[in-house]
Protein backbone atom coordinates (compact mmCIF):
# COMPACT_ATOMS: atom_id res chain seq x y z
CA UNK A 1 0.00 0.00 0.00
CA UNK A 2 1.41 3.58 -1.00
CA UNK A 3 1.50 6.14 1.62
CA UNK A 4 -0.84 8.45 -0.32
CA UNK A 5 -3.52 5.49 0.08
CA UNK A 6 -2.41 5.13 3.87
CA UNK A 7 -2.99 8.59 4.54
CA UNK A 8 -6.12 8.95 2.89
CA UNK A 9 -7.99 5.96 4.37
CA UNK A 10 -6.10 7.55 8.23
CA UNK A 11 -8.11 10.22 7.57
CA UNK A 12 -11.29 8.65 6.31
CA UNK A 13 -10.97 6.85 9.62
CA UNK A 14 -10.48 9.68 12.31
CA UNK A 15 -13.44 11.74 9.88
CA UNK A 16 -15.59 8.66 10.92
CA UNK A 17 -14.63 8.26 14.07
CA UNK A 18 -15.14 12.22 14.92
CA UNK A 19 -18.88 12.16 12.68
CA UNK A 20 -19.87 9.32 14.98
CA UNK A 21 -18.41 11.17 18.28
CA UNK A 22 -20.33 14.24 17.55
CA UNK A 23 -23.93 12.16 17.01
CA UNK A 24 -23.64 10.29 20.42
CA UNK A 25 -22.88 13.90 22.19
CA UNK A 26 -25.96 15.06 19.95
CA UNK A 27 -28.10 11.57 21.24
CA UNK A 28 -26.94 11.93 24.47
CA UNK A 29 -27.80 15.77 25.14
CA UNK A 30 -31.07 15.14 23.41
CA UNK A 31 -32.35 12.29 25.94
CA UNK A 32 -30.92 14.56 29.07
CA UNK A 33 -32.81 17.13 27.55
CA UNK A 34 -36.17 15.15 27.32
CA UNK A 35 -35.50 13.87 30.30
CA UNK A 36 -34.82 17.60 32.22
CA UNK A 37 -37.87 18.59 31.14
CA UNK A 38 -40.14 15.97 31.77
CA UNK A 39 -41.57 15.61 28.06
CA UNK A 40 -41.84 12.04 26.71
CA UNK A 41 -40.27 11.99 23.70
CA UNK A 42 -40.03 9.58 20.81
CA UNK A 43 -37.08 8.76 18.93
CA UNK A 44 -36.42 6.87 15.91
CA UNK A 45 -33.60 5.36 13.95
CA UNK A 46 -31.91 2.96 11.83
CA UNK A 47 -30.56 -0.24 13.00
CA UNK A 48 -28.05 -2.23 10.69
CA UNK A 49 -27.29 -5.85 11.17
CA UNK A 50 -23.92 -4.97 13.18
CA UNK A 51 -26.00 -2.95 15.59
CA UNK A 52 -25.27 0.71 14.54
CA UNK A 53 -27.55 3.16 14.81
CA UNK A 54 -27.73 5.84 12.11
CA UNK A 55 -30.31 8.85 11.46
CA UNK A 56 -31.50 9.06 15.04
CA UNK A 57 -34.35 11.73 15.24
CA UNK A 58 -38.16 12.24 15.93
CA UNK A 59 -38.80 11.30 12.33
CA UNK A 60 -39.66 8.71 10.64
CA UNK A 61 -36.56 7.83 8.76
CA UNK A 62 -35.53 6.64 5.54
CA UNK A 63 -33.38 4.16 6.63
CA UNK A 64 -30.75 2.38 3.88
CA UNK A 65 -30.88 -1.48 2.51
CA UNK A 66 -29.99 -4.17 5.12
CA UNK A 67 -31.23 -1.18 7.85
CA UNK A 68 -34.27 -1.13 9.79
CA UNK A 69 -36.31 1.67 11.63
CA UNK A 70 -36.69 0.83 15.36
CA UNK A 71 -38.14 3.94 17.90
CA UNK A 72 -38.17 3.89 21.92
CA UNK A 73 -39.51 6.33 24.72
CA UNK A 74 -37.14 9.01 26.42
CA UNK A 75 -39.14 8.17 29.34
CA UNK A 76 -39.77 4.81 30.43
CA UNK A 77 -42.79 3.20 32.27
CA UNK A 78 -43.15 4.19 36.36
CA UNK A 79 -41.83 1.85 38.80
CA UNK A 80 -43.10 0.35 41.55
CA UNK A 81 -43.43 2.72 44.66
CA UNK A 82 -40.98 1.54 46.78
CA UNK A 83 -41.04 0.45 50.52
CA UNK A 84 -41.47 3.01 53.35
CA UNK A 85 -38.12 4.12 55.05
CA UNK A 86 -37.37 3.96 58.22
CA UNK A 87 -38.16 7.24 60.36
CA UNK A 88 -34.89 9.24 60.84
CA UNK A 89 -32.95 10.04 63.85
CA UNK A 90 -34.68 13.18 66.23
CA UNK A 91 -32.69 16.85 65.12
CA UNK A 92 -31.49 18.93 67.81
CA UNK A 93 -33.67 21.47 69.25
CA UNK A 94 -33.68 24.51 67.31
CA UNK A 95 -33.10 28.08 69.20
CA UNK A 96 -35.65 30.00 70.92
CA UNK A 97 -36.84 32.61 68.45
CA UNK A 98 -36.72 36.43 68.60
CA UNK A 99 -39.57 37.45 71.56
CA UNK A 100 -42.73 38.79 69.76
CA UNK A 101 -44.02 42.40 69.48
CA UNK A 102 -46.16 43.23 72.62
CA UNK A 103 -49.94 42.48 72.51
CA UNK A 104 -52.47 45.87 72.09
CA UNK A 105 -53.72 46.72 76.12
CA UNK A 106 -56.65 45.41 76.56
CA UNK A 107 -60.02 47.51 77.53
CA UNK A 108 -60.19 48.95 81.02
CA UNK A 109 -61.84 46.93 83.04
CA UNK A 110 -65.27 48.73 85.06
CA UNK A 111 -64.63 50.71 88.14
CA UNK A 112 -65.03 48.40 91.53
CA UNK A 113 -67.52 49.29 93.33
CA UNK A 114 -66.52 52.31 96.09
CA UNK A 115 -67.05 51.60 99.45
CA UNK A 116 -66.95 54.01 102.69
CA UNK A 117 -67.20 54.09 106.65
CA UNK A 118 -69.34 56.01 106.96
CA UNK A 119 -72.02 54.17 104.49
CA UNK A 120 -75.37 52.60 106.56
CA UNK A 121 -74.77 49.11 107.04
CA UNK A 122 -76.13 46.44 104.84
CA UNK A 123 -75.74 42.30 104.00
CA UNK A 124 -72.49 42.35 102.02
CA UNK A 125 -71.17 45.66 102.97
CA UNK A 126 -67.41 46.11 102.90
CA UNK A 127 -66.22 47.89 105.99
CA UNK A 128 -62.71 46.01 106.58
CA UNK A 129 -60.45 48.21 108.24
CA UNK A 130 -62.95 50.53 109.08
CA UNK A 131 -63.28 52.44 112.72
CA UNK A 132 -66.45 52.18 114.40
CA UNK A 133 -65.41 52.83 118.36
CA UNK A 134 -68.49 53.53 120.75
CA UNK A 135 -70.92 53.31 117.37
CA UNK A 136 -74.51 52.69 117.94
CA UNK A 137 -75.14 49.15 115.86
CA UNK A 138 -77.40 47.71 117.48
CA UNK A 139 -79.92 45.49 115.26
CA UNK A 140 -77.94 46.35 112.04
CA UNK A 141 -78.46 43.95 109.30
CA UNK A 142 -74.57 42.94 108.23
CA UNK A 143 -74.82 39.50 106.70
CA UNK A 144 -71.95 38.60 104.72
CA UNK A 145 -70.07 41.79 105.43
CA UNK A 146 -65.78 42.41 105.45
CA UNK A 147 -65.29 43.47 108.94
CA UNK A 148 -61.76 42.25 108.67
CA UNK A 149 -59.39 44.27 110.84
CA UNK A 150 -62.25 46.70 111.96
CA UNK A 151 -62.22 48.62 115.34
CA UNK A 152 -65.81 48.23 116.65
CA UNK A 153 -64.53 48.13 120.21
CA UNK A 154 -67.28 49.85 122.59
CA UNK A 155 -69.57 49.46 119.56
CA UNK A 156 -73.11 48.36 120.47
CA UNK A 157 -74.29 45.68 118.22
CA UNK A 158 -77.08 44.18 120.48
CA UNK A 159 -79.15 42.07 118.19
CA UNK A 160 -77.58 42.84 115.24
CA UNK A 161 -77.12 40.22 112.67
CA UNK A 162 -74.06 38.84 111.63
CA UNK A 163 -74.51 35.58 109.96
CA UNK A 164 -71.78 34.70 107.83
CA UNK A 165 -69.45 37.88 108.29
CA UNK A 166 -66.21 38.04 108.37
CA UNK A 167 -64.30 39.36 111.31
CA UNK A 168 -61.21 38.24 111.04
CA UNK A 169 -58.73 39.78 113.32
CA UNK A 170 -61.64 42.55 113.81
CA UNK A 171 -60.96 44.70 117.91
CA UNK A 172 -64.63 43.52 119.71
CA UNK A 173 -63.15 44.74 123.45
CA UNK A 174 -65.90 46.07 125.36
CA UNK A 175 -68.28 45.39 122.84
CA UNK A 176 -72.06 44.89 123.71
CA UNK A 177 -73.06 41.34 121.34
CA UNK A 178 -75.73 40.55 123.58
CA UNK A 179 -78.04 38.14 121.77
CA UNK A 180 -76.40 39.15 118.68
CA UNK A 181 -76.35 36.44 115.61
CA UNK A 182 -72.70 35.21 114.16
CA UNK A 183 -73.78 32.07 112.99
CA UNK A 184 -71.02 30.72 110.56
CA UNK A 185 -68.86 33.89 111.09
CA UNK A 186 -65.56 34.08 110.56
CA UNK A 187 -64.23 35.51 114.27
CA UNK A 188 -60.61 34.21 113.80
CA UNK A 189 -58.10 36.02 115.98
CA UNK A 190 -60.62 38.67 116.87
CA UNK A 191 -60.15 40.60 119.99
CA UNK A 192 -63.12 39.72 122.47
CA UNK A 193 -61.44 41.28 125.78
CA UNK A 194 -64.34 42.57 127.73
CA UNK A 195 -67.07 41.99 124.92
CA UNK A 196 -70.37 41.50 126.21
CA UNK A 197 -72.00 37.66 124.23
CA UNK A 198 -74.60 37.07 126.56
CA UNK A 199 -77.46 35.18 124.81
CA UNK A 200 -75.08 35.52 121.49
CA UNK A 201 -76.00 32.81 118.90
CA UNK A 202 -72.08 31.50 117.47
CA UNK A 203 -72.70 28.04 116.68
CA UNK A 204 -70.09 27.12 113.61
CA UNK A 205 -68.35 30.27 113.88
CA UNK A 206 -65.10 30.04 113.87
CA UNK A 207 -63.10 31.15 117.54
CA UNK A 208 -59.60 30.67 116.01
CA UNK A 209 -57.38 32.46 118.15
CA UNK A 210 -59.55 34.87 119.76
CA UNK A 211 -58.30 36.65 122.66
CA UNK A 212 -60.86 36.01 125.80
CA UNK A 213 -60.42 38.72 128.92
CA UNK A 214 -63.18 38.70 130.98
CA UNK A 215 -65.78 38.26 128.29
CA UNK A 216 -69.07 37.16 129.25
CA UNK A 217 -69.70 34.07 127.11
CA UNK A 218 -73.11 33.31 125.52
CA UNK A 219 -74.54 31.35 128.30
CA UNK A 220 -73.56 34.01 131.07
CA UNK A 221 -70.00 32.83 132.35
CA UNK A 222 -66.91 34.41 132.45
CA UNK A 223 -64.22 33.81 130.54
CA UNK A 224 -62.08 34.11 133.35
CA UNK A 225 -63.42 30.97 135.18
CA UNK A 226 -63.74 28.75 132.30
CA UNK A 227 -60.37 28.66 131.44
CA UNK A 228 -60.02 32.04 129.62
CA UNK A 229 -62.16 31.01 126.78
CA UNK A 230 -65.89 30.83 126.02
CA UNK A 231 -65.21 28.25 123.67
CA UNK A 232 -66.88 25.97 125.70
CA UNK A 233 -69.76 28.11 126.76
CA UNK A 234 -71.44 28.94 123.73
CA UNK A 235 -74.91 27.96 124.61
Amino acid sequence: MSARRFRSNRVGLVAASAAAFLFGVAFVGAVQMAAASGSNTTYQACLSPRGDLSRVGTKLPACPAGSRAISWNSTGQQGPRGLRGLQGSQGPRGATGATGPAGVAGAKGPAGIAYSCSASPYPGIDLADCTFTGAGLSGSSLDGANLTAAVLNKADLTGASLIGADLVGANLTDASLGTAVLTGSDLAEANLSGAYLGGAHLIGANLTGATWSNTTCPDGTNSNSDGDTCVNNLA
